[in-house]
């Protein structure tokens, strides 16, 4: 028996009043009831709206896009715009980039709406189409300037196509004032693009700014303080980022946001106790971030145990397979394993998923590390500096790769070393500069004059890694008695350092008269891959 139009209005009313409360399952059923009576095509396009609404809203794309598809076909479908994005939602979350763009470039111009606007921006920035994606994500500030997701999508877009357009901050400057915003709005909001347009450009000095003078206005804010946090990480500030992210706890100690980096920066300075009970609070919150996991890679890590930060790494992977970060974290354990050839596959990911210095830096340090083992790959080493260059010209960490690059060949250090002399000059704070020149001192066999530049360098910066690194010369210098101290030092810092921890005990050895590399022989590394797999490991670690 056919249903009939009462009954459809009535079962319309029952479907909407439910997808109202959030009665997703009751909506599905009540739908397959009711497709198992209309035929596609007939006056029944709001029934079949909702049944897909709520197929979307359990993530059932494929059913979603069918029922969208047979409410476009009927004769009183009054919401075609709608209709089709929400269609191109479902199509944009199957990766279905061109059948999205397909379906709403059915939709005039005229007729679009923000939110149309707004996900053409992102499918023309996913397949790289930065001017497309820049004009769209304008549409939707013009419609609405306090869209800030579009703000910070027009930054990025803005940031790869200043290459071409040096002028880019200018043009943002200039749209906000084209939209006659009230005098206090019209302050922060261009500031909040223009940070993260000098952010994504790698001008991080120009950014730390911006994002100060947001935090006179947002004294308060988690995200500003996260940004200065990670800008300050790009400078080689590390004592200024962990204070930041400090303070990001203090502001919301239930966001992993960066967390992950956080960590990082706890591992690096051997603070083993904060790290562990950051993780324990990471925990506490949710297991189904991957920021959580690669904190507690690090925390692995700090203690030493590579096979376990191998399998913590891989489940940040499994958890979210799309964020670099987890794949990061993965290419620097096995880096830490001595097994550069893997980590090639990790960080090469990292940059499909997320192109950035970090995972070029890890790209240069694995291949030149399979170049001191007799493989040759200098060619693929230069081509990441490069490529690291390209997508960052205004990075002293960029440019601190072609050094290291260069310096792998005798008659390339003198490039190598004028390298590293450009990138201080612009960041005179740039340790991987500092110890770029140092490491080619020593290629040189001039070790007094390592030791000088260590000895200046602990004075104004009395780090860990400095002092690890002078004991390390001074012990090539056969000055036992002066790396002993300095190892020392490096241990005061960072108690869980295995740099000054290996240095030590070789030079202890060494004064003993014995000979520290006579056991290396005795040893059969076991390069065996199953600690690759994290499939069986569940729970929290025991951290």
């Amino acid at each position: 028996m056919p249903a009939s139009d009462a009954m459809m209005l009535n079962l319309e009313a029952q479907m909407r009043s439910l997808l109202a409360a959030g009665e997703i399952q009751s909506v599905t059923l009540l739908g397959g009831l009711f497709c198992s009576l209309a035929p596609g095509g007939s006056k029944r396009s709001a029934v079949y709206i909702l049944y897909a609404d709520a197929l979307l809203a359990k993530s059932e794309f494929k059913r979603a896009i069918r029922y969208y598809a047979v409410a476009i076909a009927c004769d009183d479908n009054p919401d075609e715009i709608n209709v089709r994005l929400k269609m191109a939602k479902a199509m944009h979350a199957l990766d279905d980039v061109e059948g999205a763009l397909h379906t709403l470039s059915a939709i005039p111009a005229k007729a679009r709406t923000l939110s149309v606007y707004m996900l053409l921006g992102k499918l023309y920035k996913a397949q790289g189409l930065a001017k497309l994606a820049e004009d769209a994500f304008k549409s939707v500030l013009a419609i609405s300037p306090y869209a800030v997701e579009a703000s910070l999508a027009l930054a990025e877009v803005s940031a790869v196509l200043e290459q071409d357009r040096p002028q880019g901050s200018t043009a943002i400057a200039s749209l906000y004032e084209a939209m006659h915003l009230p005098p206090t709005d019209a302050m922060w909001l261009p500031t909040l693009t223009l940070a993260h347009l000098h952010s994504a450009s790698h001008r991080h000095p120009l950014a730390l700014d911006a994002f100060a003078t947001l935090g006179r206005t947002f004294p308060s804010s988690l995200h500003c303080t996260l940004l200065r946090a990670m800008a300050h990480i790009e400078l080689e500030q590390p004592e200024a980022a962990l204070s930041l992210f400090q303070r990001a706890r203090q502001l919301d100690a239930t966001s992993a946001e960066c967390m992950d980096v956080y960590a990082g920066v706890l591992k690096q300075s051997g603070h083993t106790m904060p790290l562990n009970n950051l993780v324990r609070e990471l925990f506490s919150l949710t297991e189904g971030c991957p920021e959580v996991w690669v904190a507690a890679a690090a925390y692995a890590e700090l203690k030493g145990d590579a096979a376990s930060a191998l399998q913590l790494a891989d489940r940040a992977v499994s958890v979210a397979p799309s964020f670099a970060r987890g794949h990061l974290c993965r290419g620097h354990v096995l880096l830490q394993m001595g097994r550069p050839e893997h980590a090639v596959g990790a960080f090469t990911t990292a940059n499909q998923l997320a192109p950035s210095v970090a995972a070029f830096e890890g790209l240069v340090e694995s291949f030149c590390d399979l170049c001191l083992k007799g493989v040759d790959k200098y060619l693929d080493a230069m081509t990441a500096a490069r490529l690291a260059l390209l997508l960052a010209p205004h990075s002293p960490r960029a440019l601190v790769l072609l050094g290291t690059v260069l310096a792998l060949r005798p008659e390339s250090r003198d490039k190598a070393r004028r390298t590293f002399e450009k990138v201080l000059s612009l960041n005179p704070g740039a340790l991987r500069a500092r110890f770029g020149l140092i490491d080619l001192f020593i290629s040189d066999n001039n070790l007094p004059r390592a030791i000088a530049e260590l000895e200046a360098l602990v004075a104004k910066k009395p780090r860990d890694v400095l002092f690890a690194k002078l004991g390390d010369v001074y012990t090539m210098h056969r000055e036992y008695a002066q790396a002993l101290p300095a190892y020392h030092k490096a241990l005061s810092l960072n108690p869980a350092m295995a740099q000054a921890l290996h240095g030590l005990d070789r030079v202890e050895k060494l004064m003993r008269g014995e000979d520290p590399d006579a056991a290396l022989s005795s040893i059969q590394m076991d390069d065996t891959e199953d600690v690759d797999d994290a499939s069986d490991y569940h729970g929290t670690p025991n951290v």
